[in-house]
């Protein structure tokens, strides 16, 4: 999984604290893909429903959500990023096979 190939390498998920980080983070993706495809940051509610955190451990105060999200759906614990033209974020089942963004400190 995502999660567990960025703690092998010393890191996390990329976590969002600012929209200045947000910017920044979405025109890394750019570089790298000449796109905006759809990415795992490191924000979940798995383990309790509406309370987002960073896998980091950092506090949760950024939100960049799409309208009507995040949904109270049980099974849609993780979070992506660049989700429609206004690249939000969007709560999703954690399985899914999406690129991803690892930082370390």
């Amino acid at each position: 999984m995502f999660f567990n190939y960025c703690v092998s390498q010393g890191g996390n998920l990329a976590s969002v604290h600012s929209a200045a980080q947000h910017s920044w983070l979405k025109s890394y993706i750019h570089s790298r893909t000449n796109g905006y495809p759809v990415t795992w940051i490191g924000g979940s509610d798995s383990q309790q429903e509406q309370y987002w955190f960073w896998s980091d451990g950092s506090r949760f105060s950024f939100k960049k959500f799409c309208s009507g999200t995040p949904r109270t759906n049980t099974g849609l614990n993780c979070l992506v990023m660049n989700v429609s033209d206004c690249r939000c974020w969007y709560d999703y089942p954690c399985n899914y096979g999406l690129p991803f963004v690892c930082v370390r400190k």
